[in-house]
């Protein structure tokens, strides 16, 4: 067994408070982006968008992501951020996609999911951002809107870049 031991460490304190909202490594920074925020017993959801440089230990503030929204999943792929899915201001499950460019700080559309879906994991690998999991329900509704799908994000770099959802393959989900 190989032991490391811990050399340094560092408190990232953001400029705001948010829950549920997503965090990703991209161009050696960390993006925090979504999430709800406690406004005094009422929760709002942020579109605002931080950017963690390490090398400075200071956050920025970036374009904030068009659609408000908390219970969301963001990942990276093709050297874009992604954000997808979410809860709406009605706890609501949402199918909308955007996209960050940090090279030009602007957020665009993209294809929206086939399915709804809130409270999602999101990964990616080879210029594919992988959607699975999640509700199709608000946050306080009753068991049994679970998905069990999976949807994949692809590029089709010809004629012009075009990001489609296609279905992937469901989840394997086994009782205890």
């Amino acid at each position: 067994m190989t032991q490391r031991r811990i050399v340094g460490r560092r408190r990232l304190r953001c400029r705001r408070r948010a829950a549920l909202g997503g965090l990703v490594s991209l161009t050696a920074s960390l993006y925090a982006a979504g999430g709800a925020i406690d406004t005094g017993g009422f929760v709002t959801r942020s579109p605002t968008v931080e950017a963690f440089d390490p090398a400075t230990n200071t956050w920025t503030t970036k374009s904030p992501m068009p659609t408000a929204r908390w219970a969301l999943g963001i990942g990276v792929a093709d050297n874009r951020l992604y954000a997808v899915g979410g809860a709406d201001a009605q706890e609501a499950p949402l199918a909308v996609t955007e996209m960050y460019d940090p090279s030009t700080g602007s957020w665009s559309g993209v294809a929206p999911m086939p399915t709804l879906r809130g409270w999602l994991a999101v990964g990616s690998a080879t210029n594919a951002l992988y959607v699975v999991g999640g509700s199709t329900c608000n946050l306080g509704a009753a068991a049994g809107c679970e998905l069990t799908t999976s949807e994949v994000l692809r590029t089709i770099r010809q004629p012009v870049r075009t990001w489609l959802f296609s279905r992937a393959t469901p989840l394997q989900v086994t009782s205890r």
